[in-house]
Parts: structure tokens; sequence; C-alpha cells
């Protein structure tokens, strides 16, 4: 999704930086994707009316970068304002299983 200008603005002023995921390595750089999260209830300020407003309902919850790159030079902010496209996301609890050596 590319926000809208008003959208952004409300992303900008409300978002939480949560996680930069690792996805791929390529040339030697890591590709990585920002998380972020917008809480429910969050306010921002309008400009246009002058006042606190509460952010549109359908930008709460946590956001991915839809696409991965090398994250090393721009931090989340500069990368949420780049607006080259942003997916809503969920948290996937994932187990994972380790081997070890048994002595005898």
């Amino acid at each position: 999704m590319i926000f809208t200008d008003n959208q952004l603005h409300q992303m900008v002023g409300c978002c939480k930086y949560v996680d930069e995921v690792f996805v791929d390595l390529r040339k030697g750089k890591a590709q990585t994707r920002y998380i972020v999260y917008v809480p429910v209830g969050s306010q921002y300020f309008c400009l246009e009316d002058d006042v606190m407003k509460t952010v549109d309902p359908n930008l709460t919850g946590y956001w991915m970068q839809e696409f991965y790159g090398d994250n090393s030079w721009d931090g989340y902010m500069e990368t949420l304002q780049d607006n080259d496209g942003w997916v809503k996301c969920k948290s996937v609890e994932v187990t994972t299983l380790k081997w070890e050596k048994i002595d005898e």
C-alpha cells in the first residue's frame, strides 16, 4: 500500500518502531524489512484543522515494508517517509529444533 499524504502524515506522527527483520543476504548486504506499530486510539495533529485527531482505524495495527532492501543507511522513519509500499502484518510464532551431541 502506498499511503496518501494524509495517511502518511498520520503514520509518521503515530507509528512506533517494533523490529527490523532479516530476510536475505544479497552481495554481502543484509536485506531487511522494518516493522512498525500504530496503537488503537493514537492521536496526531491535523494541520488542516489545527486540532488533535484520532488516527484512522484502518491504519492501526502492525505494518511491514512491502519490499525488503538494504536498510543499513536509512532508519525506519526515513524508510516510512519514502512511502515505497507497506503492508499490514501479524506476528507468527515459529518453533525450531536444535540437535546436540550426547556425551556417553
